[in-house]
């Protein structure tokens, strides 16, 4: 059985299909006003971006934390500003509802983030969980360290194999593979071997690519539930045409 994954323009975009992969892609340097505000956010949200002495990494982490309360709180028509968060057992982010919300118990949700540089993707699934991934290609960063590190040894061979124009590419779709797997699972960097976990869940895995501005982005989505069980570029539904240049 195949599923679809919904790529969303705007935070308050619905997300109707319950059976659906929900997916954000922000530009933390465009959403926003040029101010910083912090009404929406918590004590330790605010306490995040004081740590931070960059202007623009404030500005940045801001309009992170706002627009991920503008999604969720419109999926879960609370307030944005009255969201509350917390960790599974596994350290896993999780939206939490306040006691005065005064709302029926609503559809539950998960929901993974990943941030680079100045690009947020934000995945939300019902039922099951998700984990995602996304990484800004560079081409001058040591990979092939970095794989002698952590991929298994028949990755490591694959990236070896690669002719030298395709070996950053090929990093970068099994490193955010491996990520995705893990924030999934909630466990952090601890897949050994995707292919052999893979033989064993109900887990969909989606790998993606795109450009924003002059940045390459490489991707990866993974889900685990029991309505889920494979995904393609044929499932991919845009919500609207989505402007990355």
């Amino acid at each position: 059985m195949k599923t679809r994954m919904v790529v969303h323009e705007l935070p308050d975009e619905p997300a109707i299909d319950s059976r659906a992969m929900h997916i954000w892609f922000c530009d933390l340097d465009r959403y926003g006003t040029s101010k910083i505000t912090y009404s929406a956010l918590s004590a330790h949200e605010l306490e995040r971006v004081r740590r931070l002495k960059s202007l623009e990494t404030r500005r940045r982490l801001v309009n992170r934390f706002t627009f991920v309360r503008n999604v969720l709180g419109n999926i879960a028509d609370i307030d944005p500003a009255v969201l509350e968060f917390c960790q599974s057992y596994r350290g896993k982010p999780q939206l939490a509802y306040p006691a005065n919300a005064n709302k029926e118990e609503p559809r539950k949700l998960d929901f993974s983030i990943s941030h680079t540089e100045n690009i947020l993707a934000l995945a939300v699934v019902f039922g099951g969980t998700v984990g995602i991934d996304i990484e800004v290609v560079r081409n001058d960063l040591d990979f092939f360290d970095i794989a002698m590190t952590h991929f298994t040894i028949e990755n490591l061979e694959l990236l070896r194999s690669m002719p030298s124009n395709k070996a950053a590419i090929t990093f970068y779709k099994l490193w955010t593979r491996r990520e995705a797997l893990a924030k999934m699972d909630g466990s952090g960097i601890v897949w050994q071997s995707d292919t052999k976990f893979m033989t064993n869940l109900d887990l969909a895995l989606y790998p993606f690519q795109f450009k924003m501005g002059n940045k390459e982005i490489v991707g990866a989505l993974a889900r685990n539930s029991e309505i889920c069980h494979y995904v393609n570029s044929d499932d991919v539904c845009l919500v609207h045409s989505i402007s990355v240049s």
